[in-house]
């Protein structure tokens, strides 16, 4: 890969931000029918279309706005020129003289860990209609906090000891972040209505749920490790057959 494209590759903070932005941004897209335009209410709103908005359609709003801003406020801080903005003093230099190329070998842009923290928090205090709805967004509230928790620590590493090679360093901190994604992602969709009454009509609870998640993820993080080594598995051996043969 040429100096030129990698420089151009948006880091993985920009991206988990576009990603958070888009999803705020398909909440705030009109459906014809929600409070100002907003999908996602307008969605949560149709079981009760034509009543008064309850505080619960609120909070819908306020996570769209979350979504949006904070995916915004993320994309900007990895942005290059805004870096270069941000790196002028108040008479047009760049500080300490440097120049403003290389002044980023890697990302701390704690935002995209920041929204999905909040996000955890709210919805582990979202009013819901029965303790099994309660207990599973608690869960998986708490899935997003460690998360953003292992994130942070992974920003800490990388502090106080920066990758000194193209080489992924591999954090085991990332590791339990992609697990309380995963995890909680799978959570998240099973806690919608009709799913809830279903678990509820079988007597099962909010534990049976997370067990079941949690092996579900460990399963498909271990499939997407096998894969990954089956496909690095030629390259690996065309390199050491012209290594033997140099």
């Amino acid at each position: 890969m040429s100096h030129g494209f990698s420089s151009k590759v948006p880091s993985a903070e920009f991206v988990e931000s576009f990603v958070i932005w888009l999803y705020g941004l398909h909440l705030w897209i009109s459906i014809g029918d929600g409070f100002c335009g907003v999908t996602n209410v307008g969605l949560e709103h149709l079981a009760a279309s034509g009543e008064p908005w309850a505080p619960m359609d609120f909070e819908h709003v306020g996570i769209s706005m979350l979504f949006f801003d904070g995916g915004m406020l993320g994309m900007l801080i990895e942005s290059s020129y805004v870096h270069r903005l941000l790196n002028r003093s108040v008479f047009g230099q760049h500080s300490n003289g440097e120049s403003a190329s290389g002044a980023f070998h890697h990302s701390l842009n704690p935002m995209p860990a920041l929204t999905i923290c909040l996000l955890g928090y709210i919805m582990s205090s979202h009013t819901q209609h029965s303790a099994v709805s309660g207990q599973i967004h608690s869960t998986f509230g708490l899935m997003f906090t460690v998360f953003a928790v292992a994130r942070i620590a992974t920003y800490i590493i990388l502090w106080l000891k920066p990758p000194q090679s193209t080489i992924p360093s591999r954090p085991p901190t990332e590791l339990v972040t992609s697990f309380a994604l995963v995890c909680g992602g799978l959570i998240f969709m099973l806690s919608n209505k009709d799913t809830i009454a279903s678990l509820e009509a079988y007597k099962l609870d909010s534990l049976f749920v997370f067990t079941v998640t949690v092996s579900l993820s460990l399963v498909v993080m271990a499939w997407e490790v096998v894969l990954v080594a089956i496909r690095n598995g030629p390259d690996i051996r065309r390199v050491g057959v012209v290594e033997s043969t140099a």
